[in-house]
């Protein structure tokens, strides 16, 4: 086995590359055994931990939804006390 670099691939034979790829093959193999094979290092400790769980994501939305909605209630309740006040209606059945 020959020591070949990226540049000098073409001028090997057949063989030589095949034998290339095994040597190859087997370092991956040995670096999966070992554990620290080609990962990344989002991949390193498996799935990326998240900061904010979805728990707590979907409460915070949840809570967010219903005070908007309750701005909403109580500003167009106001809104109908301020217009009712304003133009108060009579009665004239009594």
């Amino acid at each position: 086995m020959s020591k070949a670099t990226s540049l000098d691939i073409d001028g090997m034979s057949a063989e030589e590359k095949i034998e290339q790829i095994k040597i190859m093959r087997e370092l991956i193999r040995l670096k999966e055994k070992a554990g620290n094979g080609c990962r990344s290092a989002f991949q390193k400790n498996g799935k990326k931990k998240n900061l904010i769980s979805d728990t707590v994501m979907s409460v915070v939305f949840v809570t967010s939804f219903v005070l908007i909605v309750a701005m909403a209630v109580y500003s167009f309740r106001t809104l109908y006390l301020a217009i009712q006040k304003r133009f108060p209606s009579s009665h004239t059945e009594l």
